[in-house]
């Protein structure tokens, strides 16, 4: 019996020392909760602006041409004619247009042209996306009249900034011909100019292609190299 005592009061001893372990942890509390978002940028080119060269002859006894702006107004071409033309309509042409749905997004129209003159077409590159790309050209032709004009320095293309985040940088000329870096909303402006040297024969028909293209580039271990093959 007495030993029977020991063990219950043992036993709600060890109740009383498991009960007080158990209000030792025992505390408030209180939490934040946390939401968030996760958005990407995005890489975007869009053409602004399309002009071009009209060239026109003003005066028959000296056989002077001069040439003037090709501009579109209203999704109409425009020509600043000159005042003392002789011929209403221009001898010959070069532009830049929006290309329809079965052709390519710029393309390039150099019509009528003759010898000594400079051809020059343009549009604008505008960075409407929300990062900054490098941007990249190449242009080739499979017209071996072409590639003399070009090897000779008779095709040219040219860039140059006309807005930017940064001012010094308006009307600077800028390779695009190797990667050069593009801020959001900046624009630069790129020229394709042909000059018919006088030795060149008549009646050539020829075509080109060109490729502009904008890529994100950090360096990063994984990145690999995503630059097409001719713009190493």
């Amino acid at each position: 019996m007495r030993s029977f005592k020991k063990v219950g009061i043992m036993f709600l001893a060890l109740v009383f020392v498991l009960g007080g372990i158990g209000g030792a942890f025992a505390a408030w509390t209180d939490s934040i909760s946390i939401e968030g978002t996760v958005e990407t940028g995005s890489v975007g080119l869009s053409v602004e602006d399309y002009s071009g060269t009209a060239a026109w002859k003003v005066s028959d006894e000296e056989n002077e041409i001069t040439t003037t702006g090709l501009i579109k107004e209203n999704e109409e071409w425009v020509f600043e004619v000159p005042d003392n033309r002789i011929i209403d309509e221009p001898i010959g042409t070069a532009l830049a247009r929006a290309g329809g749905a079965e052709e390519a997004d710029v393309v390039f129209e150099f019509d009528n042209l003759f010898p000594c003159v400079d051809w020059c077409a343009n549009f604008v590159i505008h960075n409407s996306g929300s990062i900054p790309v490098k941007l990249f050209a190449d242009i080739d032709t499979n017209d071996e009249w072409l590639k003399d004009l070009w090897d000779r320095g008779y095709v040219t293309v040219s860039a140059t900034w006309i807005a930017s985040d940064d001012p010094e940088k308006v009307d600077q000329a800028v390779d695009i011909t190797a990667p050069v870096q593009v801020h959001p909303c900046e624009q630069i402006m790129v020229v394709l100019c042909i000059y018919i040297p006088q030795e060149l024969e008549m009646d050539l028909e020829g075509s080109f292609s060109a490729w502009i293209g904008a890529i994100q580039w950090n360096k990063a271990a994984d990145a690999g190299n995503y630059f097409p093959p001719n713009n190493d």
